[in-house]
């Protein structure tokens, strides 16, 4: 495992810069922070791009947002396939996300699974104030199994708070 002290527990990806997930795994990772918050436990996203086509996120966690994936300032995500599995956010009070945390950024889930994920709010997947969207057919694609949220009833596996258009 690895531990960053802020954001993104192995990534952080900025304007500009990309990241294609094809294989292999992150796994065991954290960010975390005494003084202020750590988001995005595997990746961090502000500005940048994360495109997961397989491989896998598992095992990861934030103290806040994002116990896989956080996704900041405009940044993207694109989820086709892999997994994100058994991640959480550790802050009883206020975590969200405990797959992945969209807020502020774009979001486009077309396939994958997002299982065994814990949060406070969205075990899956919060979304905030962004835009998030699924292929035509994500049904027969997109798996959500197991996710679960403390503060219920506010989505086990998919959570849209305000200004999410969906």
């Amino acid at each position: 495992g690895c531990t960053s002290q802020q954001q993104g527990g192995v990534v952080y990806t900025s304007t500009g810069s990309s990241l294609v997930l094809k294989s292999g795994s992150i796994a065991g990772c954290e960010a975390t922070n005494s003084s202020i918050s750590g988001n995005g436990g595997g990746v961090y996203i502000s500005g940048g791009s994360l495109t997961i086509d397989g491989g896998s996120i598992s095992s990861c966690a934030s103290d806040s947002a994002g116990g896989g994936v956080a996704v900041f300032a405009s940044g993207t995500m694109t989820m086709n396939g892999g997994s994100i599995d058994n991640c959480k956010t550790t802050s009883i009070s206020t975590g969200t996300g405990g797959g992945i945390f969209n807020g502020n950024g774009s979001l486009t889930l077309n396939g994958g699974k997002i299982s065994t994920c814990s949060s406070n709010y969205g075990g899956g997947v919060y979304s905030y104030q962004n835009s998030v969207s699924f292929a035509a057919n994500t049904a027969s694609v997109l798996t959500f199994t197991g996710n679960t949220a403390s503060s219920s009833p506010n989505g086990n596996n998919f959570y849209k708070d305000s200004g999410t258009s969906v």
